[in-house]
This record gives structure tokens, sequence and C-alpha cells, in this order.
């Protein structure tokens, strides 16, 4: 999903108007948000922030978070949250269920990265005494590439 920081909502989280923060007060925000979700999230998810500069010394901050990771995500006083289809809100989660489907969700995630790192080559006895090297390029184990900006444009992301 997306998380936005400097846009106006109104009562039904739906919003009203784009005016952005102040840079000056923050003159960094990318590495603000990343300091501040590493330091109050475990394990520390995938996200892609992107800066839209507004003019005038203001700008938006979008953070895409990609819904395909290693859960539950806990913050840093215990809590356990989870998404609710398109709400702004997520649920302190309570119900051993559901915490049961996040952690087999995550194991998914990861079962999926061994797979694409096994190697199950066989070679012949000559070939066995040559060197040689397997490469994996993955941004993460979702294999995440190309995704799109908070204006839709593509962007190629190798992070």
């Amino acid at each position: 999903g997306w998380y936005c920081v400097g846009i106006k909502t109104d009562a039904h989280h739906i919003a009203s108007e784009i005016c952005g923060f102040l840079l000056s007060s923050c003159p960094d925000p990318i590495s603000k948000i990343r300091e501040v979700v590493k330091s109050h999230v475990h394990p520390t998810p995938l996200f892609h922030p992107q800066l839209i500069p507004l003019g005038d010394d203001r700008a938006v901050l979008a953070v895409y978070i990609p819904n395909e990771q290693e859960t539950p995500f806990i913050t840093k006083d215990g809590r356990i949250y989870r998404r609710i289809h398109d709400s702004s809100n997520p649920v302190y989660e309570t119900d051993r269920h559901s915490l049961d489907r996040l952690i087999d969700s995550g194991r998914e995630v990861r079962n999926k990265f061994k797979k694409f790192c096994c190697d199950e080559r066989t070679f012949s006895e000559s070939q066995k005494e040559q060197a040689w090297v397997n490469i994996f390029i993955s941004p993460y184990p979702l294999g995440i590439h190309v995704r799109r900006d908070i204006q839709g444009i593509e962007n190629k992301s190798w992070l």
C-alpha cells in the first residue's frame, strides 16, 4: 500500500488537499522515514520512499510498501498490526488464527526465496573439477524490480 505525508484527509480518510510539509523542518525526509521504520518495526519491511517537490520549500513524501513480505511485523512496543483491505488504520492484532495466517504468509515468501536460490544442476566428472560461480541478483526475496511511483511512472529498482 501507500503511506503519504503531506496530504490532508477528510473524516472518511479520503484525500482532500495536497498541502505538503516544509522541507526546512525536515531537510532529508527519506532518511528520516528509513530511520523511524528501522528503529520501530521488526523485521524492517521493504519500502520505496519518493519525495515529490511542490515548490515553495514544500513537498509530499509518498512511501510504497509492497504487500508480499515476511510477516508479521512487530512494533517496538510489541504490537502487531494487520491491514484490513483499503482501510487507513491498521487493526491491532489479538486473534491467534490471524497471527498464524500472517506467519504462514511470511514463511511462504521466505520459501519462495529459498527455492529461487536453489541450484540443482548436476555436472559430469570432467566438469566437477572446473571452477564455477553461481550469482543471484535480487533486490529482495520478492524479486521486485519494476514498481510504479506515485504518479504511475515505472521505476527500475535495484535496491
